[in-house]
Order: structure tokens, then C-alpha cells, then sequence
């Protein structure tokens, strides 16, 4: 049984390590996307948000895996960790970012010439911009709980 909790605390290291490089990745990725295919937008838009939509689903099922492993291993004093927070709002921030803004903004972009009605422009800018602060959060929420973990292990 040790053995077992071993692995799964080495992999859930793991996977929380190469998602959190692949959140930063995605930051660098977008923008060179973004520049790549420039002039056309809508295209680097789509391009993009398949992009972040892998990205969130990797997160929601690495985030629930670490969920899982610390009710196994800290039944006890599972609401005393603090890591179970901040897990727990990166699942509410992915959760919020995929099934709401991207929706959203996958919506609005769906009208032909959105962009040319100034309350639909409005709306996507801020389902826009809601959905860059949350990926910027989660992002460094992802930072420093893998920091926190590789410091603990040392």
C-alpha cells in the first residue's frame, strides 16, 4: 500500500508539473499564434481556443486527480490542507473559464460580424478579458502549488 501512495504522489508531482508548463506554454503559444496568422484573427481566435479547451480539460482531470489523492492520503485533515483550496478553486476557475466564458465568447463569435455590433463587441471583450485574468490566475495558482510541493520534498 505504501508503495502504491508512493506512486500516485510521484505521479500526481508529475502531472501537476507538466500541466503547469503546459499553462504557461499556452500563454507563449497564443501570442505567437496570434502573430502567426495575422491579419486573420477569427482563425488565430479558433485556433486558440482549441488551444485553452485542451488545456482546461488536462487541468480539470489533473486538479480532480489531486483532489482524489489527498482525500486517500489526508482523509483526517483533508479540510486542514491548504493545498485542497487551491486545488479546489482551480477546478471553480477552469470550471467558470470553460463551461462560461468560452462558451460565451464561442457564441457571440458564431454571429456573423459580431465585431461590427458595438454591444456584441462589448460583450466579447469582456467575456474576453474575464476569461485572460482567470487563465492568468489559474496560472499562478498552478506555480506556486507546484512550488510548494517540490519545496516540501526536498
Amino acid at each position: 500500500m505504501n508503495r502504491t501512495l508512493n506512486l500516485l504522489d510521484t505521479t500526481s508531482k508529475l502531472l501537476l508539473a507538466i500541466w503547469t508548463g503546459t499553462l504557461w506554454m499556452t500563454a507563449i503559444a497564443a501570442q505567437l499564434i496570434f502573430s502567426a496568422l495575422n491579419p486573420n484573427k477569427a482563425l488565430a481566435g479558433t485556433v486558440a481556443g482549441k488551444l485553452f479547451t485542451f488545456v482546461s480539460y488536462l487541468g480539470l482531470v489533473v486538479c480532480i486527480f489531486l483532489l482524489v489523492l489527498l482525500i486517500i492520503t489526508n482523509h483526517k485533515r483533508f479540510f486542514k490542507s491548504v493545498k485542497v483550496y487551491f486545488i479546489t478553486l482551480m477546478i471553480v476557475l477552469l470550471s467558470v473559464n470553460q463551461f462560461l466564458l468560452h462558451a460565451k465568447i464561442t457564441s457571440i463569435r458564431a454571429i456573423p460580424g459580431y465585431s461590427a455590433i458595438p454591444d456584441l463587441k462589448s460583450q466579447f471583450a469582456f467575456a474576453h478579458g474575464l476569461s485572460v485574468i482567470n487563465f492568468l490566475v489559474i496560472t499562478l495558482i498552478a506555480t506556486v502549488l507546484l512550488t510548494a510541493i517540490l519545496r516540501k520534498t526536498r
